[in-house]
């Protein structure tokens, strides 16, 4: 492929067939878990106090919980804090969100770690919840629905059990995994040998082909190699190609989106590096600036783009979340300095408009998440603190409404008796707006699974 650089020619080659994941036998691990177990029940047979029961792993079957309220809002727990990391509407009109929920409420047991999170809520006024990986952590960051109704969610596993059990010498590796419209898992990949990092983001492509972005850095604090990859499968989940961008500069892909012609773009940011590639370089004296490239449908780089904000003085910046407007790009995210920030791009990925958005919730605020709205405007998501850019405390959920032209609509802010954040929105075939996220209540200490809907002018009325 012309203008890239294989990951081959980094380290030994690999293969693209892949190979099934099952659970290892008395790895390492596996024994410490099992001397574990054994310790705990013995001491609990013996009396001894203080001591947490234990438990194998066990697949969880999904949970019914209560329809998605439209318009209004609802809010979904497991055995800890939850959160969604994205939600999208199927084309039956069901609504999916995946995400994470963790083990740490009192009298609530997860799979252990951080567990995979999804809710679907059907047009037939069912839905379900269910909770998936292993004794480790587990996680979803992107979904999309398939025509058919099957779930495509990606993410991560660090867990060498249980619903997706990695064998990688890394501990931990990319995941993709398709569901059932029941939330049956019909089939996974783990790419531990080409990508030991989390997936961040997924797009359907024209012919149906599934297309995945990595991620190199998480909440985790894991820190992967310079440059970044993007994957390719087929519908049912075959590997056709990966390819390596960026080898010299530390690139972050937060979002990708794919064009009518089949073009994918992703957004993210670059970091500068002593010997950084010319095409993710930043233009200022940055530590980090957004970046969004254009590739073909078979991998080929069409250009790259570094953006800087437009304030005086052009802080570092990154995009969270990238979508199309018509046939121009608009990426949005956040700068240090000024908080919400939004571009567009021409085709060619000349700039369009470049704006920050500094108020728009106090001062310290950022968008995670950008989209199309059924009248061609754009709806932006995320959060803000009130007080200011380092502030801290409670904050709100930041929805805006932009005209093409980048001028803003209208602008929702509103808090509940919880600190909301916003991190996934997408518009539903009938105009409606749901943004997914966050509700963590500093009553109880603990966060839900939030998701709310509006309708078109951004009310619940």
């Amino acid at each position: 492929m012309s203008d890239l650089q294989s990951l081959e020619a980094l380290q030994p080659p690999v293969t693209t067939e892949m190979r099934k994941s099952t659970r290892p036998t008395w790895s390492p691990r596996e024994i410490a878990s099992r001397v574990i177990g054994a310790v705990v029940i013995l001491a609990l047979a013996m009396g001894l106090p203080g001591i947490l029961w234990y438990q194998d792993w066990k697949p969880r079957q999904p949970v019914t919980v209560q329809p998605l309220m439209i318009p209004g809002t609802s809010t979904y727990s497991s055995s800890g804090t939850a959160q969604f990391a994205a939600v999208t509407e199927g084309p039956d009109g069901s609504i999916v969100a995946v995400g994470s929920s963790a083990s740490d409420r009192p009298g609530k047991c997860g799979l252990g770690g951080t567990d995979a999170f999804v809710v679907r809520s059907g047009v037939d006024g069912k839905a379900w919840s269910r909770i998936y990986g292993g004794s480790d952590d587990d996680a979803f960051n992107d979904v999309a629905v398939q025509p058919d109704g099957t779930i495509i969610a990606v993410g991560y596993t660090k867990s060498n059990n249980g619903d997706f059990p990695t064998n990688s010498i890394h501990g931990q590796g990319g995941l993709i995994a398709a569901l059932d419209p029941n939330g049956k898992v019909i089939w996974h990949k783990l790419l531990e040998e080409i990508w030991p990092y989390p997936f961040s983001s997924v797009a359907l492509a024209p012919n149906g082909d599934i297309v995945v972005a990595g991620q190199t850095e998480s909440g985790g604090g894991w820190y992967g190699p310079t440059g970044n990859v993007l994957l390719r499968f087929s519908a049912q989940g075959d590997l056709l190609w990966w390819q390596w961008y960026g080898v010299n500069s530390r690139i972050e892909f937060n979002s990708l989106t794919i064009t009518a012609t089949g073009n994918i773009v992703a957004a993210g940011y670059t970091s500068m590096l002593p010997s950084s590639d010319k095409d993710y370089f930043c233009a200022q004296d940055q530590t980090r600036c957004g970046l969004v490239i254009d590739v073909t449908s078979n991998g080929d780089l069409a250009w790259a783009k570094t953006v800087t904000d437009t304030s005086v003085d052009q802080s570092d910046g990154q995009f969270n979340s990238v979508t199309l407007s018509g046939n121009n790009i608009v990426a949005a995210g956040d700068t240090r300095s000024d908080g919400g920030w939004a571009v567009m791009l021409g085709p060619d990925g000349t700039t369009v408009w470049n704006k920050t958005f500094a108020n728009v919730y106090g001062n310290r605020s950022e968008f995670t998440a950008v989209t199309p709205a059924t009248n061609g405007n754009l709806i932006l998501v995320g959060y803000g603190v009130p007080g200011g850019k380092h502030a801290t405390g409670p904050g709100g959920a930041v929805i805006i409404n932009l005209a093409p032209t980048g001028h803003t609509a209208w602008t929702h802010a509103f808090t509940t008796q919880s600190s909301v954040q916003l991190q996934a929105v997408t518009t539903t075939s009938d105009g409606h707006i749901l943004a997914a996220g966050l509700a963590y209540s500093s009553t109880s200490g603990f966060g839900d699974a939030y998701l709310v809907a509006l309708n078109s002018d951004g009310t619940m009325g």
